[in-house]
């Protein structure tokens, strides 16, 4: 395929705000189509998303779930973060990179792709249980 990855900040007004549920689905395109990411679902196939402080940081912040939603033909992937995540990170990492990168198991073998990329925020909570 040799996607560009869409650059998706997740900052300001789509920042991630500490401690909720959070969730978001991104649009895979190509000239405006939706990709088909049917070739990701299958045995094998593995959805991968890293947060890190620095692209070059072997600390890895965060690990969301990342899925195909369903049908894998409209090219939507979607992000989940939950309440225990977040606030497992206090305030030493609030802001920083990640990517979302989706790899194929095929007779050709594994392919990767990097879909999305982009910087993060995330907004403290005051209110904790």
């Amino acid at each position: 395929m040799s996607l560009v990855p869409a650059t998706v900040d997740l900052t300001g007004t789509n920042q991630i705000l500490q401690g909720t549920d959070w969730v978001r689905t991104f649009a895979c395109t190509s000239g405006g189509s939706p990709i088909d990411l049917t070739v990701y679902t299958g045995a094998g196939a593995v959805l991968r998303c890293n947060f890190r402080s620095t692209k070059v940081s072997a600390t890895i912040v965060l690990s969301p779930t990342i899925t195909i939603v369903s049908p894998a033909t409209d090219g939507l992937i979607r992000m989940t973060i939950t309440p225990s995540q977040t606030e497992s990170l206090g305030t030493a990492t609030l802001s920083g990179v990640y990517d979302i990168e989706l790899v194929s198991n095929t007779a050709d073998g594994n392919k990767i792709e990097r879909v999305i990329q982009g910087a993060y925020t995330i907004d403290p909570e005051v209110t904790h249980t």
